[in-house]
């Protein structure tokens, strides 16, 4: 190796080295393109707006209201979720549930029509009356009706089976419109 090769990786070595500080230091900034950057928000995020929805739930021989807010976006599956979390929230907050109930999965069938929605624990009170136990399923069947998702019927899971129950039978969809 002679002087010109060895003058030539020096100065290589020090422009590389220069690079390097002055990206670590931030004293240079890198802009990628948007498209890069969408990719990192999901699409109902710019979409998103809040809306007020009415929480239903029934409680001392009467149904009770309860306004909240939420986040709306134009997806009916990410809307859907966001209600029956903010619902299963107001009852714990009313203290009107043993344990803290969340839901696992809620999504939709391919024609958006059906809902799925699966609990992380038993939802209904076992050792209640049937009578408090519909009551439970209409106040959800309610909220969700009264929000103005477009949906026909649900299908309640537990661990993403069908719900076990004494009482009711969950081996079919309940339609959106209750029994009331």
């Amino acid at each position: 190796m002679n002087i010109k090769h060895i003058s030539i990786l020096s100065l290589l070595c020090c422009l590389c080295g220069s690079i390097f500080y002055v990206i670590q230091k931030e004293l240079v900034v890198f802009r990628f393109s948007q498209t890069i950057l969408d990719q990192s928000h999901p699409a109902w995020a710019t979409n998103a707006h809040k809306k007020e929805i009415t929480c239903y739930f029934w409680h001392n021989n009467n149904w009770q209201e309860e306004k909240k807010e939420c986040i709306w976006s134009n997806t009916k599956e990410a809307n859907l979720k966001q209600i029956v979390a903010i619902w299963l929230t107001t009852l714990d907050q009313e203290q009107l549930t043993t344990i803290k109930i969340t839901a696992q999965l809620v999504a939709l069938n391919a024609s958006g029509y059906q809902a799925f929605i699966s609990f992380d624990h038993h939802p209904l009170p076992q050792n209640g009356p049937l009578y408090l136990k519909l009551m439970w399923i209409e106040g959800l069947l309610k909220t969700i009706k009264q929000s103005g998702i477009t949906i026909q019927s649900i299908q309640f899971l537990h661990n993403h089976q069908p719900l076990q129950d004494n009482h009711l039978d969950f081996s079919q969809p309940w339609p959106i419109t209750g029994f009331i």
